[in-house]
């Protein structure tokens, strides 16, 4: 009888974990491929790119680093491609708003309170824009409810706020770690947090009831790689 080595078993572990790989590289290049071919035809998302991107540059980044947060989290979640492609379209259009309140904010300082009234705008008013393109309910409604000042949440369905929180949680993650501060401060209001430190205050915001356990738990398995290996109890 013909009997497998451990090194054949390995070897085929191995060249199996390799084909998963390619076809999962092979699906994220389809979905963000379509995304980006539709956004390239896109006039409201090329206006907006130019716009923001001669005051914030990293307003547009941002909003492309959301899309590869939401396409992770698509992926833990085994959703299909058409789904997945929902999920990154709304995370790049999410902030489509603020090019409508980029001139009354100083991106470089402290908002002020009237700033601050000003950008509190930009949900609604992505939300009106998106919606005026070929785009779905769900992608409108993730640019208006991403933040709790913005479209009323009680009018959502049960997976558009399991969306919306999502999306919510990976746009305060990466605005703590990626916030323009003093790296070497000691002083943690005055500096980015690392990766862990924005994941523990947002876990307690999670405990608190802030955000669903399980929607929390998704965000964490997106970011995890992202740790320093401890990980949180």
């Amino acid at each position: 009888m013909y009997q497998t080595t451990q090194y054949q078993s390995t070897q085929c572990f191995e060249a199996t974990r390799s084909i998963e790989h390619l076809l999962q590289e092979s699906r994220r290049e389809r979905i963000f491929g379509k995304v980006m071919d539709e956004l390239a035809q896109d006039e409201v998302w090329q206006a907006f790119e130019r716009k923001v991107s001669v005051k914030s540059r990293d307003t547009v980044e941002h909003c492309l680093r959301l899309a590869g947060y939401m396409y992770r989290a698509s992926e833990i979640m085994g959703l299909s491609e058409e789904d997945a492609k929902e999920y990154v379209k709304g995370a790049c259009y999410h902030d489509l708003g603020k090019a409508f309140v980029m001139d009354a904010v100083d991106y470089n300082g402290t908002l002020n309170k009237e700033q601050f009234e000003q950008i509190r705008q930009h949900p609604m008013l992505g939300a009106v824009c998106v919606s005026l393109g070929e785009n779905s309910d769900l992608v409108a409604k993730m640019a208006g409810a991403h933040h709790k000042y913005g479209m009323d949440r009680s009018c959502l369905t049960d997976r558009e706020m399991y969306v919306v929180q999502m999306l919510e949680l990976f746009d305060s993650y990466d605005a703590m770690t990626k916030r323009k501060y003093n790296s070497a401060s000691t002083d943690i209001r005055k500096r980015a947090k690392t990766p862990d430190e924005a994941v523990m205050e947002l876990r307690g915001m999670a405990k608190k009831g802030e955000y669903l356990l399980d929607v929390f738990y998704i965000f964490y398995k997106s970011v995890e790689h992202e740790l320093e290996g401890r990980g949180i109890a």
